[in-house]
C-alpha cells in the first residue's frame, strides 16, 4: 500500500512507487557536498602550510585529484541506491482490463426455524458457512444479500466487495428482524428488484436459502414473475425432512426451551423440498439439499460456472515496466570504481625484501580487503541484474499479515499487523498498517476493533488508501447496524473518490435504513400511545 507519484518525463508516463525515499536521496546528495567541500578545504589547507616543491617528498601518497574521483564516485553510487529505493516505473504501454461476472442475489432466511440443529452447528450458520464458500468461489460477480423472516431487506448491495460482503454477512442476526415467519415470496421480489437496479449482466441468479417453510404463501406467483424476467433460481434446502425443534436461545447462545404453539405443543420445523424444487423448475435454475452434513454449495458454484458472463467494466490501464537497473547499473560500476582507484599517487617502491616476501606483501591485507570488497560488490549486483527485490519496503511483519490474509487466517495476520503497528515509528508507515488492522478486524466482525484502528489510519496523507479506510470504516459501521454513523465516513469517502460506486450504494442504504429505523420509532410510539389509551378506557 503505497503513496505512488506520477509524472510525465519527456512526453512518457513515469512513478515512483516509494517517492518518500527522494528525501533519504536528497539528504545522501546534501551529505556528499559537505563531504567533497571537507576535502578540498584539507587540501587547501595542505597547499597554504606546505610549500609545493615540499608536498610530494613530505607525503609521498599525496594525490587530491585520486582521492576527489574516488569520494566522488563512492558517494554518488550511494545517491544513485537511494534513488532506486523509490523505484522508478515507466509506463510501457496500455492494456484494456475487463471485468467479467454475472450478478448473484443470495436470499437468505434468518427466521427462527432457522436456528434448529438438525443441521450442526444449526441452519442459520451452516447457510453463513455455505455463503461464505460460495463468495470465495466468486471472481469479478457482482454480489447481494437479501436476508428475510416475515420481512424482506437488503443486507448488502450489489458489489464486488468480497471482504465487505462477508462482514455484512457476518453480521445477519436474526433478532433484529422486525417480524418473524417466512416470506419467500417478499425476498424473491426484494432480490428481483435489486438485481433489475443494476445494468449489463446477461446473467442473472437469486440463490435461494431456507428451510422452505413458506408461512406467507405467493413463492410460486413470485417465482413466475423471476422468469419473465429471465431470473434463475438456485434453491438450497437446510435441514432434515424428518424436522427438528426450534430451539429459544438465552443471551449467551443456549438452549433454554423449544418454541411452542397455542395448544402448549412443541413446534417442528421441516425442510419443505417440495415447494423449492417447484420454484426452481419454474425458473429454470436447479434445486439441491444442503442436507445434515451441509456442503450444498458445491453444485451451485459449478452451475454458476456455466453461465454467461457478461462485461460490466473496461477501462484503460497502464503498463508499468521498473526502471530500478538503470540508476542500479552506473550506482555499482561507480562503486567498483571508487574501489579499484587507490587514495594516492602511485610511487614506486624499492624494497631490500626478499622476491617472495615483496609478492606476499602485494598480497597482503589491503589487496585481500579490496578483492573481498568486490566480491561483495558481485555479490549485490548480481540479484539485482535478476529481477530480486533487493529493496523490499514492506515491514517483514506486514508481510506476513498479508499472506496470513491470503490464506484465510485473519487471527494471525491480525497478530502481525498489531505487532507491526507496535514497531513501527514512521507516522505514514503505522497508518497504512492500521488500514490492514482495521479491514481485518472489520472481516473477523470486530467492529470495535476495526473502528478504532480505521480511525488511527486516518491520519495518512494518502487520499486513495484514506478514501479506502473511509469507505471500509463506513461499511464496518452500517454492517453493524449503526448507519447515522457510518453516514460521515461514507460522505468523506466519497467527496475523495467520486468513482466508487460501492461507498455510493452503502451511502444509499445507510440514508433508507436510517429512515426505517425513524418509521419504525414512530410506529412503535404509536402503538404504546393506543395501548395507554386502550387501558385508560
Amino acid at each position: 500500500m503505497t503513496n505512488a507519484w506520477q509524472f510525465s518525463l519527456l512526453g512518457y508516463k513515469a512513478r515512483l512507487l516509494h517517492p518518500e525515499y527522494l528525501l533519504l536521496a536528497g539528504g545522501a546528495a546534501v551529505l556528499c557536498a559537505f563531504l567533497f567541500a571537507l576535502h578540498w578545504r584539507r587540501v587547501r589547507e595542505l597547499r597554504r602550510r606546505i610549500p609545493a616543491r615540499l608536498l610530494g617528498r613530505l607525503v609521498p601518497a599525496f594525490s587530491p585529484v585520486r582521492r576527489a574521483t574516488r569520494l566522488s564516485s563512492t558517494l554518488t553510487a550511494c545517491v544513485l541506491f537511494c534513488l532506486a529505493l523509490t523505484q522508478p516505473q515507466c509506463g510501457a504501454g496500455t492494456e484494456l482490463a475487463k471485468k467479467m461476472g454475472i450478478d448473484v442475489v443470495v436470499a437468505l432466511d434468518v427466521s427462527k426455524s432457522m436456528l434448529a440443529r438438525d443441521v450442526r452447528p444449526s441452519r442459520l450458520e451452516r447457510a453463513k458457512l455455505e455463503l461464505n464458500e460460495l463468495i470465495d468461489s466468486l471472481s469479478g460477480d457482482r454480489f447481494g444479500l437479501v436476508v428475510f423472516a416475515g420481512a424482506s431487506f437488503v443486507q448488502c448491495p450489489l458489489t464486488t466487495d468480497y471482504a465487505a460482503a462477508k462482514l455484512f454477512l457476518r453480521a445477519v442476526d436474526p433478532s433484529a428482524m422486525p417480524r418473524q415467519g417466512t416470506d419467500i415470496a417478499g425476498a424473491l421480489r426484494t432480490a428481483r428488484r435489486m438485481l433489475l437496479s443494476r445494468e449489463g449482466a446477461r446473467s442473472r441468479v437469486v440463490v435461494l436459502l431456507t428451510d422452505g417453510e413458506d408461512h406467507e404463501g405467493g413463492a410460486l406467483d413470485a417465482a413466475r414473475e423471476l422468469a419473465k424476467d429471465g431470473i434463475r433460481v438456485f434453491a438450497v434446502g437446510i435441514g432434515s425432512p424428518n424436522g427438528e425443534p426450534i430451539p429459544i436461545l438465552d443471551e449467551n447462545g443456549e438452549v433454554v426451551g423449544y418454541e411452542k404453539d397455542r395448544q402448549g405443543n412443541t413446534v417442528i420445523s421441516r425442510l419443505d423440498e417440495a415447494t423449492l424444487k417447484e420454484i426452481a423448475r419454474i425458473t429454470g435454475g436447479k434445486y439441491v439439499a444442503a442436507g445434515t452434513a451441509g456442503a450444498g454449495v458445491e453444485e451451485v458454484v459449478k452451475a454458476l460456472g456455466e453461465l454467461e458472463k457478461a462485461e460490466f467494466e473496461a477501462r484503460l490501464t497502464t503498463r508499468w515496466e521498473d526502471r530500478s537497473v538503470l540508476l542500479l547499473f552506473p550506482a555499482f560500476l561507480l562503486l567498483l570504481l571508487g574501489t579499484v582507484i587507490a587514495p594516492g599517487r602511485a610511487q614506486r617502491q624499492h624494497s631490500t625484501a626478499p622476491a617472495a616476501g615483496r609478492q606476499a606483501a602485494k598480497a597482503g591485507p589491503g589487496a585481500r580487503g579490496k578483492t573481498r570488497t568486490l566480491a561483495a560488490l558481485l555479490v549485490l549486483f548480481v540479484p539485482l541484474l535478476g529481477g530480486a527485490k533487493l529493496f523490499e519496503t514492506e515491514h517483514p511483519l506486514v508481510a506476513q499479515g498479508n499472506a496470513a490474509w491470503e490464506k484465510g487466517d485473519l487471527d494471525a495476520a491480525i497478530a502481525a499487523y498489531r505487532k507491526a503497528a507496535e514497531a513501527e515509528r514512521d507516522p505514514k508507515q503505522r497508518a497504512k498498517i492500521f488500514y490492514n488492522l482495521g479491514t481485518a478486524l472489520a472481516a473477523k466482525g470486530d467492529v470495535a476493533g476495526a473502528r478504532e484502528a480505521l480511525q488511527a489510519a486516518l491520519a495518512t496523507e494518502d487520499g486513495t488508501l484514506k478514501a479506502r479506510d473511509l469507505y471500509n470504516l463506513g461499511t464496518a459501521l452500517l454492517a453493524a447496524g449503526d448507519p447515522r454513523s457510518a453516514l460521515d465516513p461514507l460522505k468523506r469517502s466519497l467527496r475523495l473518490d467520486p468513482g466508487n460506486e460501492d461507498a455510493k450504494y452503502n451511502l444509499e442504504l445507510a440514508l433508507r435504513l436510517l429512515q426505517q429505523k425513524q418509521e419504525q420509532q414512530k410506529q412503535d410510539q404509536q402503538q404504546q400511545e393506543q395501548q395507554k389509551q386502550h387501558q385508560q378506557q
